[in-house]
């Protein structure tokens, strides 16, 4: 039986460049549902044309310089805009159907908050509908970001290709849902093995009229995601993509849907796998440009010139900290300190931008272990260095025994800290979330002062290289950050259009072959 699945997206504030590109989560999850025989429908409010109407940005920026006083006025205003869009939202999903199934994408905590409130109006539309979370942040979280009181059914994490169909099947009956590997309820479990199916047999991510209509309807960058591996959800290598697959599907991007540019998700792909995609993409005669996330371990010096000659301009990797003993010990990575300056060095002499997101600080922090860190990257010159506070998700190894690792869990922990709490779920070297958030910003802003650029995303290297090739992608990042965070409607719009135009076309034949610098250089 044939369900009407719609899948919903609503942009969280700040607004950033990256919620203005299709989303891979969205496409993977209709794919899915199409290729079972339901009828989803992606649902896309990331867009320039609804991003004033749902939070107003100009009104937040008056919030935020006005009085004390002028603000308590001004936030019940931001606070009926919310609502008044929440309802716009759930009467455009009730048109559509009214639909069996709405799956809402979360990738960050604030974002349940968002999707309960057009839950609860749509209740009242289609009384019969089950509403499900999903996304980056239920692949994060699990069970514990499922909402307290019933509001929604449960979750779905792992492969959206393999759990919404499964889910859909019996969906009027919530005894079976247990059993769906993926698939958590309020008191439901997850199966076993349920990230092992090999990716290249899942269905290609959908980003048609029929199942993505916010890319024809405008407002969306054309800068696509291609996810060329994904995590078992364990630790072990992550699955592949076939190579010769993925260029294929780069090209149909490119010349069904005007991709412009791509960010390739590589995030721990076993040894070798990202110097087989960019050697496809050279031996297909494909012309494009994109940023590549990536990890250490994943990348090989020696590969480097092929990626370049491939069209990546940029790489993004973790390093989470400069210390080896931290590495091994804490954060078990499989890679130490010269590896990951090896890497960055190669990364920089190939001409490709560098950008390291690091974590700080560390329950084991101390002085000795911040120097070894701003030696490595000052050693190392990466283009620019996000640092970001330590998460206690289910993929790290300090969630399962966090007191071992040097955490103090609060009172309910990281379920209580999802649905309500507004600061860490823990404590460590004494702290709360806001004397750690002072020791990162310290250490931000030596980086500043060393000439570090700060966080960037891959979406605005990949427009600022782009837009501006006669600027160092370092002058042209924050006029597009500016830009978009300034922009209102029908101007941001218009700025959507202009960054699709400028851009140049992303995949047609006529490259050379391809010969590595090294062996022609008899090295």
């Amino acid at each position: 039986m044939s369900m009407c699945s719609v899948l919903v997206n609503i942009p969280e504030f700040p607004f950033r460049l990256g919620d203005l590109c299709p989303q891979h989560s969205l496409a993977a999850m209709a794919a899915g549902l199409h290729a079972s025989g339901h009828t989803p429908v992606v649902l896309d409010f990331a867009t320039a044309a609804h991003v004033d109407r749902f939070d107003t940005p100009a009104l937040r920026r008056s919030a935020d310089r006005a009085s004390e006083l002028r603000r308590e006025r001004l936030e019940p205003m931001i606070g009926r805009a919310r609502r008044d869009r929440c309802r716009e939202i759930a009467q455009q999903v009730a048109e559509l159907g009214p639909p069996d199934l709405v799956v809402y994408r979360i990738v960050a905590r604030g974002g349940l908050r968002i999707a309960d409130m057009v839950r609860a109006i749509l209740e009242e539309h289609c009384p019969d509908a089950i509403h499900v979370i999903a996304g980056e942040f239920v692949d994060s979280y699990g069970a514990l970001a499922l909402p307290g009181g019933g509001g929604f059914a449960c979750v779905c994490a792992g492969d959206p290709e393999q759990s919404l169909p499964a889910l859909a099947a019996c969906l009027k009956e919530p005894g079976r849902w247990r059993e769906i590997p993926g698939v958590y309820t309020e008191s439901g479990s997850v199966g076993a093995n349920w990230r092992s199916t090999p990716l290249s047999d899942y269905p290609a991510p959908v980003f048609d009229a029929t199942h993505y209509p916010a890319l024809i309807e405008g407002g969306k960058l054309r800068i696509f995601p291609l996810e060329l591996t994904r995590s078992t959800g364990l630790r072990a290598p992550a699955r592949a993509l076939d190579p010769e697959l993925a260029v294929r599907r780069l090209d149909l991007l490119a010349q069904r849907f005007g991709a412009r540019g791509f960010v390739i998700h590589a995030e721990d792909a076993p040894a070798g796998e990202v110097a087989a995609f960019a050697q496809a993409l050279i031996a297909n005669g494909t012309r494009t440009r994109y940023v590549l996330r990536t990890s250490v371990r994943s990348l090989a010096p020696k590969e480097m010139s092929a990626l370049r000659q491939s069209g990546c301009l940029a790489i993004e990797v973790a390093i989470p900290t400069g210390s080896q003993r931290l590495l091994e010990d804490f954060y078990r990575v499989p890679f130490g300190v010269s590896e990951a300056e090896t890497i960055l060095r190669a990364a920089r002499d190939a001409g490709l931008f560098v950008s390291v997101r690091t974590q700080y600080p560390a329950p084991c922090e101390d002085r000795h272990t911040r120097a070894e860190t701003l030696r490595l990257l000052r050693r190392t010159r990466p283009d620019a260095v996000g640092v970001v506070a330590l998460e206690m998700t289910q993929q790290m190894p300090w969630y399962s025994d966090p007191a071992v690792h040097g955490f103090g869990l609060d009172a309910g922990g990281v379920g209580a800290w999802i649905q309500n709490g507004p600061e860490l779920p823990y404590r460590y070297l004494g702290s709360g979330a806001d004397e750690l958030a002072a020791d990162r910003a310290r250490l931000e802003a030596e980086l500043q002062e060393d000439g570090f650029m700060g966080a960037v995303s891959a979406e605005e290297i990949l427009a600022a290289r782009l837009m501006y090739p006669n600027l160092p992608s370092v002058s042209g990042i924050p006029q597009i950050r500016a830009a978009v965070q300034n922009a209102q409607g029908e101007e941001l719009l218009h700025l959507v259009e202009e960054f699709n135009a400028a851009l140049p076309g992303a995949s047609h034949r006529g490259m050379r072959p391809f010969v590595p610098v090294l062996e022609a250089v008899g090295n």
